[in-house]
């Protein structure tokens, strides 16, 4: 086993489902002590422009995780042999385990599956057909890693495709190399020809995706992506980027890949081929379909009271999926045990009256609040004069115009006022209302409006030079 094998069993065992990977300081260390077994944290530290301490911390916390994942101790000069031993015992097991059936991240309950049937129907028959590349995107929660399982089986179902990958991607994913591993298996990973001759590598990939019909889901694609000078989403990775033009220009390709985003995904392959690539904007559901939701928890209205506030709740949270199954399960479960009204006597006035998200039920803020404010933190990292400008904007419930919200940084330059409205754009964080004066309001959803107006009280505006 040499370093990168090593690294790849440690990112396995720490981090399985290809969801994380290690991160830069963890990579360092094991490098660094994979070759030079007897070298100090000090001499670490000092050679990569780290404290010591920092470094004997993080390596600290590697070894601690190690063990209790091993069930052996582990330290920094035996890590090494208990890894090759580890590998050594589980051979026999990965050679069954690689011979089964593929194995799927992410499930849905298909007897709670309510709604969206005529665009499930509408998105299987369009991949039966030209579209090889789906993006689901829209706000955190909306359904859209869902509703790529549901395609993926129907797809199943239909015998379309014979095998599928469900990729979950964070910041630190390398795609490439996860689909690699998907297509190709690890081998390639370690193929020092493939390593050095990428062309030869996508040629390969794209080869065995013509060959037979696979699907690919990658998920939370807007993880690897990034911005350039005017707003626009890039990929990370140009050869991530060449691979999708790859899928769009062969002649013949029977595969499929679909991608779920919170943010708007690039234009692949130039732009050429538009019938082979689609984006859908995912919105909430409809009246019909939330009622039918909270039918499938066991959740049915009585009468007329219980009904209405049923559809007070979905008015509330227009339709969002995440917010209303969670809810769904509250009533259902202890301590209301399907009584509506008991909820009701809980949360009605603070549900109905307030924009604020954390005076609601925990569970709502844990599952809910904790996504779109992930979301939020991305965006103030990135684009913290877009973020000022979404908290600013929280305070407008029924949403104004493009104009309107300029002038709520209207001290800043036109062009740094325009690329800030439009990476709201591209995030799918402001919502288009058209109004019967000829006018187009802008808004937030009231889950993203009701974190983005926590956050407006803690917020420090900007200086002009930023």
């Amino acid at each position: 086993m040499d370093s990168e094998e090593g690294l790849m069993l440690v990112n396995r065992l720490l981090y399985p489902g290809l969801g994380r990977n290690l991160d830069k300081v963890q990579t360092l260390i094991i490098r660094e002590l994979w070759h030079e077994p007897r070298k100090t944290y000090l001499q670490i530290s000092t050679a990569n422009s780290y404290t010591e301490q920092y470094i004997r911390e993080i390596g600290s916390d590697l070894w601690r995780r190690l063990s209790e994942v091993l069930d052996s101790p582990v330290s920094k000069q035996n890590f090494q042999s208990v890894l090759e031993q580890y590998q050594r015992s589980q051979h026999s097991l990965f050679e069954l385990c690689t011979s089964s059936e593929n194995i799927k991240w992410t499930e849905i309950d298909e007897t709670r599956w309510v709604g969206r049937k005529d665009l499930v129907k509408t998105l299987v028959q369009a991949l039966q057909s030209d579209c090889r590349i789906l993006s689901l995107v829209g706000i955190a929660g909306i359904g859209k890693t869902a509703l790529a399982t549901k395609i993926q089986s129907e797809l199943e179902e239909i015998g379309v495709i014979s095998e599928s990958n469900t990729l979950v991607l964070n910041s630190g994913s390398s795609v490439f190399e996860l689909i690699i591993h998907a297509i190709l298996g690890e081998q390639a990973l370690r193929d020092e020809k493939l390593k050095q001759d990428h062309s030869l590598l996508l040629n390969i990939m794209i080869a065995k995706l013509s060959s037979e019909p696979r699907l690919l889901i990658l998920d939370m694609v807007e993880n690897v992506l990034e911005v350039d000078n005017i707003g626009r989403h890039q990929f990370k990775e140009l050869s991530f980027s060449n691979f999708l033009a790859q899928m769009v220009w062969a002649e013949n390709m029977p595969s499929r890949l679909i991608m779920t985003s919170q943010d708007q995904t690039p234009v692949i392959a130039e732009g050429r081929y538009p019938g082979r690539i689609y984006s859908k904007e995912l919105g909430g559901l409809t009246e019909p379909e939330a009622l039918s939701l909270f039918e499938a928890w066991g959740v049915q209205p009585h009468d007329e009271f219980e009904l209405r506030y049923l559809k007070q709740i979905i008015k509330y949270y227009e339709g969002h999926p995440l917010a209303l199954k969670v809810i769904g399960g509250e009533i259902s479960e202890s301590p209301y045990y399907q009584d509506i009204l008991a909820h009701q006597n809980d949360y009605s006035d603070q549900i109905l009256t307030t924009k604020m998200l954390d005076r609601h039920s925990v569970n709502l803020v844990d599952l809910v609040r904790t996504r779109i404010e992930h979301s939020l933190i991305r965006l103030q990292e990135s684009h913290p004069l877009a973020h000022q400008l979404l908290c600013m904007g929280s305070e407008e419930e029924e949403g104004a115009e493009r104009k309107a919200w300029l002038f709520l940084i209207s001290e800043f330059s036109v062009e740094k006022q325009n690329l800030a409205f439009h990476i709201l754009q591209r995030r799918y964080l402001l919502e288009e209302k058209r109004m019967a004066s000829h006018k187009v309001f802008y808004r937030l959803h009231s889950l993203v409006r009701s974190v983005a107006s926590e956050q407006l009280k803690h917020l420090a505006r900007l200086p002009l030079d930023s």
